[in-house]
C-alpha cells in the first residue's frame, strides 16, 4: 500500500537572507562610479575645475584667455539696495 504524503507550508515561498560581502561580482564592479583606485594607471579624475590652459614641454603652464571664466555682471548703477529689504530691525532677541 502506497502512502503519499504531501506537506504545504504557511509561506508558499522560500525565504533568503542575503548579506553583504565585502566581494563583489565583476558585473557589480562595472556598475559602480569610476574611482582612481579602480581605474588604470594613467587615469586621473580631477575635482571637476575645467582647464585654462596647458603645460609645455619645459614644465611651465600656458594660459590660454580664450578657456578664462567670464563673469558676465550687469550694470547696477541707478540700483537702490538697502538692508532693511534683508533683515527686520524692529524685532530685539532677549536672551
Amino acid at each position: 500500500m502506497a502512502v503519499s504524503w504531501s506537506v504545504t507550508s504557511a509561506a508558499p515561498f522560500k525565504i533568503t537572507i542575503r548579506h553583504m560581502s565585502k566581494h563583489l561580482s565583476k558585473s557589480a564592479t562595472k556598475r559602480l562610479p569610476l574611482s582612481t583606485k579602480r581605474a588604470g594607471k594613467g587615469y586621473y579624475k580631477g575635482k571637476g575645475a575645467t582647464t585654462e590652459g596647458h603645460i609645455n614641454s619645459t614644465g611651465k603652464f600656458i594660459l590660454n584667455p580664450q578657456k578664462r571664466l567670464e563673469l558676465v555682471v550687469p550694470d547696477l548703477e541707478g540700483f537702490q539696495v538697502s538692508l532693511s529689504n534683508f533683515y527686520d530691525l524692529s524685532i530685539a532677541v532677549v536672551v
